[in-house]
């Protein structure tokens, strides 16, 4: 299996918004054509026998009809619009506050872009996604293949289960998954080793070494927690927790060297 390689300008997150798609997205967004049509539609269940499900061409008063006959037959065929089945299932599978790889990310974000580019041409069925991942905060995932270098600062959960040397900076939680290792300094809202961790750690909430992890350096916490075979091999100050949430964004300022 191939390990992928990300190095310190690639990883560099600073800025960039985990909630929805940024300006970027929906300008690419603006070449993007409506997937399925009402025709298509109507091919596709000629196709399959299902000629009673078809839509009646009827005044505009009169056309939620055929969105209701679409209702109760959901699980045969959704009414599309802008979104290709691909994109729909794509959207359905997904979790609005998930852990998503880069790639898995960007495409969420140009299918919601798409999204919102044509608002007005959506289906209830697409509005309904909308909603859905209107609050949308997607984490990021390097993966279990990935060695990366460098700063990553992100204003989402982040998931660890390959390799990252640098400092990191997360404005949510860490979780350095079993197998997953991390060197270099950590400042997080909360952290969680199941892995391993060579550096000093900040975590403005709680630090929780579960079995198997260890971490290899100071710790700096309100709260602290270690399971059974869990290791800190290192020194840890009990800290009150900040009232303001953004100082997360700065370096504490402790006994505990760099």
């Amino acid at each position: 299996m191939t390990t992928q390689q990300i190095y310190e300008n690639e990883l560099d997150f600073t800025g960039i918004e985990s909630e929805g798609p940024t300006p970027e997205h929906l300008r690419k967004a603006e070449g993007f054509q409506p997937g399925k049509t009402i025709p298509q539609l109507r091919a596709a269940f000629l196709k399959l026998g299902l000629e009673s499900l078809i839509p009646v061409e009827e005044p505009a008063p009169s056309k939620n009809v055929s969105v209701l006959a679409f209702m109760n037959y959901s699980q045969i065929m959704k009414k599309l619009n802008v979104l290709s089945q691909e994109e729909y299932q794509f959207l359905e599978d997904k979790d609005p506050d998930g852990i998503y790889d880069r790639e898995s990310r960007e495409t969420l974000f140009l299918i919601l872009a798409k999204l919102t580019q044509f608002k007005k041409e959506c289906t209830w069925v697409e509005r309904r996604l909308l909603k859905k991942y209107g609050r949308a905060n997607f984490g990021f995932l390097i993966g279990p293949d990935t060695r990366a270098k460098g700063k990553l600062s992100f204003n989402g959960p982040v998931r660890v289960e390959g390799f990252l040397e640098g400092e990191l900076r997360i404005d949510d939680a860490l979780v350095v998954g079993e197998g997953g290792e991390v060197r270099g300094k950590i400042i997080a809202q909360s952290v969680v080793c199941q892995g391993r961790i060579v550096g000093n750690v900040y975590a403005a909430k709680k630090v929780e070494i579960q079995e198997g992890g260890r971490i290899l350096g100071d710790v700096r916490t309100p709260a602290m927690e270690i399971a059974v075979g869990g290791r800190l091999e290192g020194n840890c100050l009990m800290t009150p927790e900040p009232k303001n949430k953004n100082t997360i964004h700065k370096t504490p300022k402790s006994n505990i060297p760099a």
